[in-house]
């Protein structure tokens, strides 16, 4: 047979074995995480989470060498979306970032947390949630989670009452709500062991905690200027100013009983724009 005719054969023949044999490719690899950094109290008193088993985990939102997360296709099924975004190795590949402001006697410590993807109704790809921790004279007096796009806000010694790990790291799970779309929630005693696959609560610099005010000015400013759709970062300067951080920390301390019976401000010495 002659050369040309032999190439031919050979490339036939790849080419019926590569329309024969399904290769999967997955999108993009996972992003390093920035070295885990924070102050005493950041990491004190920084939430405890665990996620069910319906939920990614949280992990990295940008690398080290400013690449941003692609994020999930909220499109794509649960079960597909899960088998990427809770696989055991992002435990290993995540950040928290967080940033505190204090005055007046108050300190509010600002937790973000970033999620490939928040699937449910409504879904979206990119999905911030965020805790804030208030703390007057170095005694927490109370915690607020997101809760979509409002906070649910909890004092310690009311029932029911804030689980904690290892005396100050409030107990948080990050679930799905119902058929809509996730959010946080306070644990309760059925949550325990936890659902991850180190069965363990996740806090504080183990957990990948990360300063905002000590990372690198060129990353603040990625993730400051970064559009993720209907997602929002609490800690970040949005268009170049502190607003976005002052307007969160400013929720984060409105409290309602009911939404019929709303007190108000809590920490009302505390000045979020200072």
């Amino acid at each position: 047979m002659a050369p040309k005719s032999l190439a031919l054969t050979a490339m036939s023949l790849l080419l019926s074995l590569a329309s024969a044999t399904p290769v999967t490719i997955e999108a993009r690899d996972l992003l390093n995480p920035i070295g885990a950094t924070a102050t005493g109290d950041q990491e004190k008193w920084s939430p405890a989470l665990d996620y069910d088993t319906d939920s990614c985990y949280n992990t990295v939102a940008i690398s080290p060498t400013g690449q941003l997360n692609a994020g999930q296709d909220p499109n794509k099924g649960q079960s597909e979306i899960l088998s990427f975004c809770r696989k055991e190795d992002r435990l290993t590949k995540r950040n928290v970032y967080v940033r505190s402001k204090c005055n007046n006697g108050w300190c509010a410590h600002m937790y973000d947390y970033y999620f490939e993807s928040d699937f449910g109704i409504g879904g979206h790809r990119h999905d911030w949630e965020h805790i804030a921790v208030w703390v007057q004279n170095g005694e927490l007096k109370f915690v607020s989670a997101s809760e979509h796009g409002n906070w649910n806000i909890r004092f310690p010694g009311q029932n029911p009452q804030i689980r904690f790990e290892a005396g100050t790291h409030a107990k948080i799970v990050y679930h799905k709500d119902g058929a809509g779309t996730h959010a946080f929630r306070y644990a309760t005693s059925g949550d325990e062991p936890p659902e991850n696959h180190w069965q363990s609560w996740r806090w504080g610099i183990g957990a990948g905690l990360l300063n905002w005010d000590w990372m690198a000015g060129n990353l603040r400013t990625t993730l400051s200027q970064k559009n993720w759709g209907t997602a929002e970062m609490a800690v970040r300067d949005k268009d170049g100013s502190a607003w976005n951080f002052g307007w969160y920390l400013d929720r984060s301390r409105y409290y309602c009983v009911t939404e019929l019976e709303c007190p108000g401000n809590l920490a009302g010495a505390f000045n979020p724009w200072a």
